[in-house]
């Protein structure tokens, strides 16, 4: 969990950047495959414990959000530089 919040606060920094760099960019998709990867482990654990779920993230991103965020985000990340 306090992956997660640390995941959110850098994210949130992200976001008010309006210019980031390319490395930043990278960093951020990173950062939402590792939320995923977080979010599916604490699922299987609750699943496994019969408990229901609950979303994890105040951010409100499900799955498929951010699956769409990394996808978008690998695209700008591998584009050819213009000069």
């Amino acid at each position: 969990m306090t992956e997660l919040e640390a995941i959110e606060l850098w994210d949130a920094v992200h976001m008010r950047n309006p210019f980031p760099f390319p490395c930043d960019r990278i960093a951020f998709v990173s950062r939402q495959k590792r939320r995923v990867e977080i979010t599916s482990e604490l699922q299987r654990m609750n699943d496994g414990n019969g408990q229901t779920s609950e979303p994890l993230s105040s951010t409100g991103l499900s799955q498929n959000q951010s699956e769409d965020t990394i996808r978008v985000g690998n695209k700008a990340a591998s584009a050819p530089k213009q000069s």
